[in-house]
């Protein structure tokens, strides 16, 4: 009798620990979160979630446990992503997520408490916002971001590169134009100048032909939007001069 009543405690356990993993996994890993908080009414997923990387969050995460003190972070979407870390400092460490917007980077970075012991904070966001929301909304989450980073904390805020409209992938896109960049950038340049300890690093001038009215090919892959390896090391090494990096 006792032997029966222990498997069934065993069983009974064992169901509840693995109703608990199942619930924990929708939780984390899948779009339920947001979705039911939508139904519910009380938080307005933003349009750009059903492509949110979430692995990709979560991995950060737990990369981020083991920033050192003083680091130097990274934030921004594939822009970022695509600058090496070491260009740009022996202790900056590269969060650049692909896809990211503002909204989204305001969401991840409750996940990201190295910020709260950084040495300095760069960011580099805003050009797939075009997709989404006008310049001025985006603006308003870059300002929020801003406002989340600790005022002690210097911030380098980067402006939008510019993109090759005559590439067929940028064509395509009606939001993708330079006109839409230019106005962003104005955007995010009065954000930073409304947060003490933050400057406005303008880098359109550096990947800008004037010449040929064009991006510099030498900082761009194929797609005229996206760094070359060259323009990544390029973009890393204006941030660490910039920052004054040893």
């Amino acid at each position: 009798m006792r032997i029966g009543r222990t498997v069934l405690w065993i069983t009974l356990a064992a169901y509840l620990v693995g109703l608990h993993l199942i619930v924990f996994l929708a939780l984390t890993r899948t779009n339920f979160l947001p979705l039911a908080y939508k139904s519910l009414g009380y938080w307005q997923a933003p349009p750009e979630w059903e492509d949110f990387p979430i692995q990709t969050v979560l991995e950060h995460a737990e990369r981020d446990q083991r920033v050192p003190n003083g680091a130097i972070i990274l934030l921004g979407d594939s822009i970022m992503g695509g600058v090496p870390a070491e260009s740009v400092g022996p202790n900056a460490v590269n969060f650049g997520l692909g896809g990211d917007t503002t909204h989204l980077l305001l969401r991840r970075l409750p996940m990201l408490r190295s910020i709260e012991r950084a040495g300095a904070v760069v960011i580099e966001v805003g050009v797939n916002d075009l997709k989404y929301r006008a310049p001025a909304e985006a603006a308003a989450f870059y300002g929020d971001i801003l406002r989340r980073i600790p005022a002690s904390t210097p911030v380098l805020a980067l402006s939008v590169l510019p993109v090759d409209e005559t590439k067929p992938v940028i064509a395509r896109r009606s939001d993708l134009r330079n006109a839409n960049i230019a106005t962003l950038n104005d955007a995010i340049k009065a954000a930073c100048q409304r947060r003490p300890n933050c400057r406005y690093l303008d880098l359109w001038p550096l990947a800008w032909d004037a010449s040929r009215a064009a991006p510099r090919s030498e900082w761009f892959g194929s797609d005229g939007w996206h760094l070359s390896v060259a323009g990544g090391e390029r973009m890393g090494a204006w941030i660490r001069n910039t920052l004054g990096v040893r």
